[in-house]
């Protein structure tokens, strides 16, 4: 599925599940096959429910090898609105 038809279901109200769990991680695949990343410093920040980075930092290791790629923060979905200043804190 393409991520036009995603965002199609989406919008006319049909539950996509674990769909865009997969597309939405495409677009980040794309982002990084689009960019060359070397040389530089990528600090992954992400929001969950319970698997916080969930492999994903050794993911984007292996795809951008010659970057520095560091674990950022990583809040949980119910905390995002009383987490502003850990946010800032660790930018």
């Amino acid at each position: 599925m393409e991520l036009k038809e995603l965002l199609e279901r989406f919008n006319r109200g049909e539950t996509i599940g674990e769909d865009a769990e997969v597309l939405l991680a495409m677009a980040v695949y794309s982002f990084l096959d689009e960019y060359d990343l070397s040389g530089k410093n990528v600090v992954l920040y992400c929001t969950h429910e319970g698997s916080r980075f969930s492999g994903t930092v050794d993911t984007v290791k292996e795809l951008e090898p010659d970057a520095t790629v560091t674990e950022g923060l990583s809040i949980r979905g119910g905390e995002v609105a009383d987490s502003e200043a850990d946010v800032r804190d660790s930018i």
